[in-house]
């Protein structure tokens, strides 16, 4: 069955305890925010009305959507933004 892939960006909530408040304030201010889960006990929840579709520009260059025959298959066509002779071309079929 044919699909497509998006790609979007989303803000979590994490509810985090007040003895493990000062430990998760730190961590964030060190830039060490992927260390938190592993640090200390924090419950996740997706903040749905958050999500934005990003654009390639706003991922380095690549996909963000692509277009697929079945689950097998590679992309036959992405939004890709590919430099071709010094100009932006969008998209890539196969």
């Amino acid at each position: 069955m044919p699909y497509i892939d998006t790609k979007a960006t989303i803000w979590y909530r994490g509810y985090v305890s007040n003895e493990d408040f000062e430990i998760a304030l730190q961590l964030a201010k060190d830039g060490e925010v992927h260390l938190i889960n592993a640090e200390i006990d924090i419950e996740w929840e997706q903040l749905a009305d958050t999500m934005e579709d990003m654009t390639p520009e706003k991922n380095d260059n690549q996909s963000t959507i692509e277009l697929f025959r079945n689950i097998e298959s590679n992309p036959i066509w992405t939004n890709e933004i590919k430099k071709s002779n010094d100009t932006d071309v969008l998209g890539r079929c196969s």
